[in-house]
């Protein structure tokens, strides 16, 4: 299920120490950290889990944010 404009602006962090993960739907979450929130992508390459680090950064530009990295997230899952 795709996050909200709503959700992603009312995230709080929880207080642990590695942050909570919110899914997008496709390897695409949301990190919410003491220090901010962040789009990060998670993949598979030769059967191992990697993760792209810091798609975008949510701030005030958190509605723009969400298209964008839906956008990059397409865009490298289409290469």
């Amino acid at each position: 299920m795709a996050l909200t404009k709503i959700f992603i602006k009312n995230a709080k962090h929880s207080g642990k120490a590695v942050g909570d993960k919110h899914s997008d739907g496709g390897g695409l979450y949301l990190h919410i950290k003491a220090q901010g929130k962040y789009w990060r992508m998670a993949y598979r390459l030769h059967g191992q889990q990697k993760k792209l680090y810091k798609l975008a950064t949510v701030s005030l530009f958190h509605f723009k944010l969400l298209f964008v990295s839906r956008s990059r997230h397409q865009l490298w899952f289409k290469q």
